[in-house]
């Protein structure tokens, strides 16, 4: 495009990229300077920042983030690092010229000459899921979305359904692009719980507003693995994961003989856009069954959270009975017809027919392959 020259991250763009971002950000609100540093600065993965960034008369029109993820598989856990796509911004006098495109043609041919194979989106919405695939990129996995309503949330999200689209309703029911700010009343709650006994002979479940960060790593070591793709959550990730500026935590663990035998992992968005959920279960380990239980039945009558996502790609039947029980439905039945909420690869360098899309040892686009949780993604 006439005009318009792609340029990589250079610490005097800094400010201007950040002012950029603030402006063009969609749903109104920007991620802080803070954020940004925290993703790309002082990710453990790749060195950067990396940025894709589209200037014209002297100013910028577009970029693109790229952070680094760290992905294990196998039995043997082999471990790969692979680039991950965010961030996303087009000023809006540059959309539909072509300045996307100039902006991926280059980060992808970059990021094969640093020697990748694979680059990840894990946090695309429907339009950007839709435009991806049209650019080559591909679905690995559906992410498979449900939810818990309170009983007063229900009657209201039936209502909303049944007045949507009516003449003059709008004055009853909330956009579904509203920007809304969660209340931290259930968060609240949670820091004020008492210990509870759990099913397990000696076992308690306690909460927290920190991660132990070697707890859940040793926990997770110690567990059986079965080979599937999932983000390595050792001391080095988790440390930086729940430094996220813009997200709040709150843990349960189940404690038995001092050490740790599980945990759930509740996340806030203090600001976000419907149809996005502000409360979601973003991990949720534990060394046997009942321990998993008696922490989602802890989450669920202590919290008391009034609408509470969570992925369930990956989850076992079990698990997903104990779902079941709680009260968890399938949510965004819409989307999940069309296999979305997903998470999206594209294959680096020359793809061709007869391409094999492999990471290690199977099929990297085979979605029983994969176990996802919220917290491997930026919505977590």
């Amino acid at each position: 495009m006439n005009g318009v020259e792609i340029l990589h991250y250079d610490p005097a763009l800094k400010d201007e990229l950040v002012e950029f971002r603030r402006r063009t950000y969609e749903t109104g609100f920007p991620e802080s300077r803070d954020y940004l540093e925290w993703k790309y600065e002082f990710n453990p993965y790749i060195q950067g920042p990396v940025y894709y960034i589209a200037r014209a008369g002297g100013r910028i029109v577009g970029m693109r983030g790229i952070y680094g993820t760290c992905w294990e598989h196998d039995r043997a856990r082999q471990v790969t690092i692979l680039p991950c796509a965010d961030d996303w911004a087009v000023d809006p006098e540059y959309r539909n010229r072509g300045v996307a495109s100039l902006i991926m043609r280059e980060a992808t041919e970059d990021l094969a000459r640093r020697g990748f194979e694979y680059v990840l989106n894990t946090s695309g919405g429907r339009i950007t899921v839709v435009a991806s695939l049209a650019a080559g990129w591909r679905s690995a996995v559906a992410l498979e979305p449900v939810v818990r309503r309170s009983r007063n949330e229900k009657v209201r999200h039936i209502t909303r359904k049944r007045l949507r689209g009516v003449r003059g309703s709008w004055r009853f029911i909330r956009s579904t692009s509203a920007n809304i700010t969660s209340s931290d009343e259930p968060f609240r709650r949670l820091d004020q719980m008492n210990a509870v006994r759990g099913r397990v002979p000696g076992s308690m479940i306690v909460a927290g507003n920190a991660p132990r960060i070697e707890a859940m790593a040793e926990l997770i070591a110690r567990l059986p693995y079965d080979g599937r793709i999932r983000h390595v959550r050792g001391t080095r990730y988790l440390t930086w994961r729940y430094k996220n500026p813009i997200r709040e935590h709150r843990f349960l663990y189940c404690e038995r003989d001092g050490k740790v035998e599980g945990y759930l992992v509740l996340a806030r968005w203090p600001e976000c856009q419907l149809p996005t959920l502000p409360f979601h279960i973003v991990d949720w380990e534990g060394a046997d069954e009942t321990v998993r239980t008696d922490l989602l039945r802890c989450a669920v009558a202590s919290v008391e959270i009034p609408e509470l996502g969570m992925w369930t790609a990956g989850l076992s039947a079990a698990d997903r009975g104990v779902l079941d029980e709680a009260g968890f439905v399938k949510t965004d039945l819409d989307q999940r017809e069309r296999g979305m909420p997903c998470i999206l690869v594209k294959k680096l360098g020359y793809d061709s027919p007869s391409t094999t899309w492999m990471l290690g040892d199977g099929h990297i686009l085979d979605g029983k392959r994969w176990d996802m949780r919220m917290i491997y993604t930026m919505r977590g």
